[in-house]
């Protein structure tokens, strides 16, 4: 630990475990794979040297990931809910505030980052809602239990707001982004062209 923020990125080794399988089907398992991978190092690299520290919380073996030369933990098993608190749970005993992103939304940068963390003074919470309804990014300065029992709909921003909204904690809203899941949202992403 050398700052006093961390960003955790949630990734699963490609090699060993299925990424990207709404994708997969459209495009074929290669080719998505291929995505992901291109994606995953986009995100760390742009993450890698920054002023708060990078962990990647991983599922499958760390081989894929040593590489990159960071830090990995690996996720606690069960539902996304149960992996995102454990780790704010984990990570806030090191650190003032944590963000946690996933592996498919490659506009996660330094001024991003920058800006949750600042905007963590005035607010508990700070989500990055997904133009598919979920959220690409979620960070806390204390560990605070959000999280729906269901994933993957289209409800799940929604659901989680409404989670924090009657625990009245206070939030802040970033852009509503697109991450890659379909053929589809890789139109919004030029540099993925396949």
């Amino acid at each position: 630990m050398n700052n006093k923020n961390c960003l955790v990125i949630f990734c699963k080794n490609p090699d060993t475990q299925k990424v990207k399988t709404r994708l997969a089907k459209e495009i074929g398992k290669e080719k998505a794979v291929e995505i992901y991978k291109k994606i995953l190092d986009e995100i760390i690299t742009k993450n890698k040297n920054s002023d708060y520290d990078l962990i990647l919380y991983i599922k499958g073996d760390e081989n894929y990931f040593s590489k990159y030369n960071l830090l990995t933990k690996q996720q606690v098993e069960g539902d996304l809910g149960k992996k995102m608190l454990t780790c704010f749970e984990d990570e806030l005993k090191n650190y003032d505030k944590v963000v946690i992103v996933g592996s498919d939304m490659p506009e996660i940068d330094t001024k991003m980052i920058d800006n949750v963390f600042k905007k963590l003074d005035e607010f508990k919470l700070v989500f990055g809602p997904a133009y598919d309804g979920g959220y690409y990014l979620i960070a806390q300065k204390k560990p605070l239990d959000v999280f729906i029992d269901k994933w993957s709909h289209a409800n799940v921003m929604r659901q989680t707001l409404d989670i924090a909204l009657n625990k009245k904690y206070k939030f802040y809203l970033l852009e509503e982004k697109r991450d890659i899941d379909t053929k589809n949202d890789l139109e919004y992403y030029d540099e993925f062209n396949y």
